[in-house]
């Protein structure tokens, strides 16, 4: 269309993750991976820097005439944005989701857990790096640096924390990538107690647009996958024993500096829901189908545009070099998913795929590209 100028580029995936979660936020965080892989394809195939290195490969005449787009710095909040800060805060907090479930654990084994945050990456899902950078007088952690997968993109961000053993601990965030973000966790004895009733209330701004429904919907998945996932860690025997050593040698939440195991996680089997219908949005590009073509053919480069990647890895590769096969882990609806997709193509005009083994029940997608404006634009 248009002489071939510009490139339309269609997005269209169906993703069952293979475990069990509303359809409404089913589609609600499909429609949002899609708008922001189609956004972050659309700022990388544009970037001058990435027309200039294509065009040496695929034609001559690309020549750079944007300014190079780079990501800005994430760096502390100043004194001065405090305020502005906590008022955002403030906000969050009147719409924040609450979530409970009941562990069969003491609430002191619960509390060492949530204090264990070397720990998290053996049950906390989305998670993608995970340091404690400052600790109290006792022992707890005071200031925590984390990434994890959420909105289709990665999130870094630094939490403060408080803390009343074994009853409550409290958190936000004080530097990093999101405009804002509180949560707690509430741990009420039961049956003596013998088991726990554990509160989640977290309230999020990621500071990007997400429409409110998406974002409520999304962060009510963060805090039951969450829940559901401290739960299982929790009352695994090996936890358990670890937890009970620990605290009968020190008290109770005092010494969370040390690993409670070197155990693995291991995933409840649950059935999967069914498919459901799938997303399509499409958007139009600076440059040409060949450019756009190259930059999701090229998936060594992922790296530097898909926001919520944890990792890549090409298997296998067709005789002219394009993946045939591709091992990917990214984050995605509160947890890490990992799978093996199986790629077609028919260069310049469409690449597709479809999920061939990993965590996910199912898979399928596709990248069409359609010439407008000669050829400069997609």
């Amino acid at each position: 269309l248009d002489g071939g100028k510009r490139t339309r580029v269609t997005y269209k995936l169906a993703l069952d993750p293979g475990f069990p979660i509303p359809g409404m936020i089913k589609k609600a965080s499909t429609r949002l991976i899609v708008s922001t892989a189609l956004n972050d394809l659309r700022k990388y195939a544009e970037n001058p820097e990435t027309q200039q290195r294509l065009g040496a490969l695929l034609a001559p005449f690309v020549e750079a005439e944007q300014e190079k787009l780079g990501k800005k710095a994430v760096a502390p909040k100043s004194e001065d944005a405090r305020q502005n800060a906590d008022d955002a805060t403030l906000a969050l907090m009147k719409e924040s989701v609450t979530a409970e479930m009941v562990i069969d654990a003491t609430p002191e084994e619960c509390y060492q857990v949530a204090v264990s945050f070397q720990d998290y990456p053996k049950w906390v899902g989305s998670l993608q790096y995970c340091k404690q950078v400052d600790t109290q007088p006792d022992g707890l952690g005071r200031m925590v640096e984390f990434k994890v997968g959420a909105f289709g993109q990665s999130l870094d961000y630094t939490l403060e924390y408080q803390h009343k053993v074994p009853s409550k601990m409290t958190w936000r965030a004080v530097s990093g990538s999101v405009k804002a973000l509180v949560g707690s966790y509430t741990f009420e004895p039961l049956d003596d107690g013998q088991k726990t009733t554990v509160t989640y209330s977290l309230a999020l701004d990621p500071g990007f647009a997400v429409p409110q429904t998406i974002k409520k919907a999304i962060t009510n998945t963060i805090v039951r996958t969450a829940l559901n996932d401290l739960r299982k860690y929790c009352e695994k025997p090996a936890t358990k024993a670890l937890v009970r050593s620990s605290l009968a040698q020190s008290a109770p939440a005092s010494s969370p500096s040390s690993p409670l195991s070197e155990v693995t996680v291991e995933e409840d089997a649950e059935e999967a829901p069914e498919m459901s219908d799938s997303v399509e949005k499409t958007t139009e590009i600076d440059a040409t189908p060949a450019q756009c073509y190259q930059v999701a053919a090229k998936l060594e480069d992922y790296p530097k545009w898909v926001a919520s990647l944890q990792s890549v890895e090409v298997l296998a590769a067709d005789t002219d070099g394009l993946a045939r096969q591709a091992k990917f882990a990214v984050g995605a609806f509160g947890r890490t998913l990992d799978y093996t997709l199986e790629y077609t193509h028919k260069v310049p005009e469409k690449l597709a795929w479809k999920a061939i083994a990993g965590s996910v029940k199912a898979l399928v997608g596709s990248y069409s590209f359609e010439a407008l404006d000669g050829g400069k634009r997609t």
